[in-house]
């Protein structure tokens, strides 16, 4: 298994497992969102994971914008981890959390913590975030393109400490 920065000729492949992922869990949550454009859309750095040489799943992290308030309303919430999937053929190897883990160990070197969101309904990806380490850190929702509100869970890991307590946010609407 291999974690390597994503290239622009991963994105067909990224997208073939996307698809699998949408039909299979309902994520990304709108059918639109299985795209390229949509992988690249929010991220300011991002990884693959590789099996065998071929590309298996995702990651990437949305950094705080510099001296001002990130995407969850506090300039110290750290970096939020964003367009995290893993072809389900490569789930159960352990990928996944080698994923996960690089992902928050940059989060924390370069914004002093991590953040995600995920749809209650994703009960795999609760799981998962919880047998990482992360801790439920508050719920919310995000209205999407149609006005419909969509209810949030968030999760929180700060240089492998929990958080003090659910912190409210403000999460940024998704077209």
């Amino acid at each position: 298994m291999l974690i390597r920065e994503r290239v622009d000729a991963d994105l067909p492949r990224l997208e073939e497992i996307l698809h699998t992922t949408y039909e299979r869990d309902g994520y990304p949550f709108r059918a639109e969102s299985v795209s390229a454009a949509w992988l690249v859309r929010h991220g300011d750095l991002a990884w693959v994971l590789v099996v065998d040489g071929v590309v298996v799943g995702h990651v990437a992290l949305q950094l705080p914008s510099h001296g001002g308030p990130s995407v969850a309303g506090s300039s110290g919430d750290g970096a939020e981890i964003v367009r995290y999937f893993v072809a389900p053929q490569a789930r159960g190897t352990g990928g996944a959390s080698l994923l996960l883990n690089h992902a928050l160990a940059v989060a924390h070197e370069r914004a002093g913590g991590a953040w995600l969101v995920v749809m209650p309904h994703n009960t795999h990806a609760v799981a998962a975030y919880a047998r990482a380490g992360l801790v439920p850190d508050g719920e919310s929702s995000w209205t999407d393109v149609e006005g419909v509100d969509h209810p949030l869970l968030r999760f929180r890991a700060s240089g492998g400490q929990a958080s003090e307590g659910p912190a409210p946010f403000n999460p940024r609407q998704v077209a």
